[in-house]
């Protein structure tokens, strides 16, 4: 499992906000292999860099990017696309709180 995620970081408190990738792992931190501590302010932006597997395109995946505001709701599954080569390059909505999200090679 690889997510980018806040709840690996040391403050409990935070867990709520991603419970569903806490409850896939049992709250077992080595479980995920990702970056933790993603947190960006209203108009900001947020660039990740991944080495992802060519044979991943177009292979039946798809990405979700969760989202949770402190003292807000969460919104899992904000952002739900197929990992396809059509899509690069393509803006793709949040539901709540993220404006896009753009993957590239």
């Amino acid at each position: 499992m690889w997510a980018v995620s806040g709840w690996r970081g040391g403050k409990s408190k935070y867990y709520e906000h991603m419970r569903d990738w806490y409850r896939a792992t049992a709250g077992n931190p080595q479980e995920i292999n990702g970056i933790t501590g993603a947190s960006v302010g209203a108009g900001q932006s947020l660039t990740v860099s991944l080495n992802l597997n060519e044979a991943l395109f177009d292979a039946g995946y798809r990405l979700h990017i969760d989202a949770a505001v402190e003292d807000m709701r969460e919104s899992p599954s904000e952002i739900v696309v197929p990992l396809t080569r059509e899509g690069i390059g393509q803006a793709t909505r949040g539901r709540r709180y993220i404006a896009n999200f753009i993957y590239d090679m």
